[in-house]
């Protein structure tokens, strides 16, 4: 007998939020989440092949993601505190002056930033939160497609909250996979932005690939300096010593490597008609990630965050970045994957 999803969330004892009790602003917030993310498990469940996969979202007021294989069922979520806390912090006013990343630009790069800016319809700010969560079910996503090539029925969860734990190399290859393949599905929902919106050129397509991106910097950015937590303003930054060889997941500055050399070869393989440049990736999308800073932390170098944050261990990090893609492409678990086209 087929269980439903609340008889399945019910016999693993999930402690699930009920968004119909909370009648303010949230749940809206909380139902544009549950939708955004109940549609991209409709889609990708039947095309991966691992249906079903059970979403719900978890009573926590942390700001988490996770994936979990147990009991033989796929199961994704968020916690209660990842809507509001992610929300809050891709709020329209932050990314007012998103426009002038058009300046950082040649003329038909920056006619394409005019041209999104002038769409009535086009949002900045529901593009960069949509690139986010995009990024958070892939990275996830992936996550159950890697348990699922796992053979042995022990149960599996990964989460992508960066707590401290006892470093677990095989762990950084599977977000580094993760965070990879992710990196890619962003790319294609860019290229769907494209098209839904009638953009047709090249300046149009690197705007947004380019806006992309920065809303993962952005992201990350948010988890290195402990901000995306922080409930109460003024938000306070928080810096995470680097490190390599530490904790489930590699450091937020290995990673925005990661997803910025993803962009590069993604884009290069399959839009090679964009000539995509690795130093106009960086430029732009550190420069939206700046503006965006800007008006997030008004008292706070900016500056040097982000440079702070990406290049104060260049060497190492890409040594690290490195060594991990070297590690991915020998595990059996991702070599099954890449076997499969997935």
């Amino acid at each position: 007998m087929i269980k439903s999803k609340n008889e399945i969330i019910e016999g693993l004892g999930l402690d699930t939020l009920n968004i119909n009790e909370h009648e303010d602003n949230n749940f809206e917030v909380y139902k544009y989440f549950e939708g955004e993310f109940e549609k991209l498990i409709s889609t990708n469940a039947e095309l991966y092949g691992i249906e079903p996969v059970i979403f719900y979202i978890d009573n926590s007021t942390t700001c988490n993601a996770f994936a979990t294989k147990r009991n033989g069922y796929n199961i994704m979520g968020i916690t209660k505190g990842y809507p509001i806390l992610i929300g809050n912090k891709f709020k329209k006013d932050f990314f007012d002056s998103l426009i002038f990343a058009a300046f950082l630009n040649n003329e038909s790069v920056s006619d394409g930033f005019a041209s999104l800016y002038k769409n009535e319809n086009f949002s900045f700010s529901k593009f960069m939160l949509d690139c986010s969560i995009h990024f958070t079910f892939h990275h996830e996503f992936r996550h159950l497609l890697q348990f699922n090539v796992i053979k042995d029925k022990t149960d599996n969860h990964l989460t992508e909250n960066c707590f401290e734990r006892p470093f677990d190399l095989k762990k950084h290859i599977l977000e580094y996979d993760a965070d990879k393949s992710a990196a890619n599905k962003v790319v294609l929902y860019a290229a769907s932005i494209l098209r839904k919106f009638g953009f047709r050129t090249d300046g149009e397509f690197l705007a947004l690939i380019y806006c992309a991106l920065g809303s993962l910097f952005i992201t990350r950015v948010l988890f290195n300096y402990g901000l995306v937590g922080q409930w109460q303003e003024p938000l306070k930054p928080n810096p995470m010593e680097f490190y390599t060889k530490k904790n489930w997941h590699p450091h937020p500055a290995i990673r925005a490597l990661n997803l910025l050399d993803s962009f590069n070869v993604f884009i290069s393989d399959g839009y090679p008609h964009l000539k995509i440049e690795s130093q106009k990736l960086i430029t732009n999308s550190m420069g939206i990630t700046k503006l965006y800073l800007d008006k997030l932390l008004p008292n706070v170098d900016t500056a040097g965050l982000i440079f702070g944050d990406m290049f104060s261990e260049i060497e190492k990090s890409n040594e690290y970045n490195n060594y991990l893609h070297n590690e991915a492409l020998s595990d059996p678990i991702i070599q099954q994957l890449i076997d499969k086209s997935l």
